[in-house]
């Protein structure tokens, strides 16, 4: 794989160490999300610089190189990777994921002032677990046309994300959100779904409303 490309985006002030990021660009509308990020921060003369790789979703598995990056900088610029298609293959979206254990998904969804939306004042912030269950990925044909899948649920994967739901909470909203609201999808499978209930147990109970969906 060819070396990164380095984008340097000088600071204005020589004070501030520049911080490097790492730039997976992506595939579809990925490159021109990203580049988009970049023009902005180049016009904000943001103390940045980039370090590009080229990866994309029909690869089998993250460049060695790109997971040394991302680890190494702490925080990576990535567009979305395509997932391929058949032939029970995991995706590179999945398979980062899993190695550097984001088990939070985190989407602010918030209006811009001065543009009309059909929703006014919406400010929603959506903290999902995504390492667990389906997205386990552990799945195997048995017999020709027989697929079996596994949702696995661990507690030692479920604290981790409820402490960080609560140090969110704790240290960003505590003054500013009026309610809390953890959703917990109750479905047929019963002890999984009994594990996730004793380990959102385990917080504090006094900080959210719960709400169970899926089951009687």
């Amino acid at each position: 794989m060819p070396p990164p490309q380095i984008h340097h985006l000088h600071a204005s002030s020589r004070r501030r160490a520049p911080k490097h990021v790492t730039l997976v660009p992506g595939d579809g509308i990925g490159p021109l999300v990203t580049s988009a990020v970049v023009q902005v921060m180049e016009a904000m003369h943001a103390p940045v610089i980039f370090e590009k790789f080229d990866v994309y979703g029909d690869m089998k598995s993250f460049p060695e190189e790109v997971m040394e990056s991302i680890k190494k900088n702490k925080v990576c610029l990535k567009g979305g990777l395509a997932t391929p298609m058949g032939g029970c293959v995991s995706s590179l979206n999945f398979q980062l994921r899993k190695e550097i254990d984001l088990c939070a998904s985190l989407v602010n969804c918030f209006n811009l002032p001065g543009l009309p939306t059909r929703h006014e004042n919406v400010d929603i912030v959506v903290i999902r677990e995504n390492t667990e269950g389906e997205y386990a990925g552990l799945e195997h044909e048995v017999v020709p046309g027989v697929v079996e899948s596994l949702k696995v649920f661990h507690s030692s994967c479920f604290i981790p994300f409820s402490s960080f739901l609560l140090s969110f909470e704790f240290h960003c909203f505590t003054f500013v959100r009026k309610k809390k609201t953890s959703l917990l999808n109750i479905h047929p499978l019963v002890m999984s779904s009994a594990l996730k209930v004793d380990v959102e147990i385990y917080q504090p109970a006094t900080l959210f409303s719960s709400s169970h969906i899926g089951r009687d």
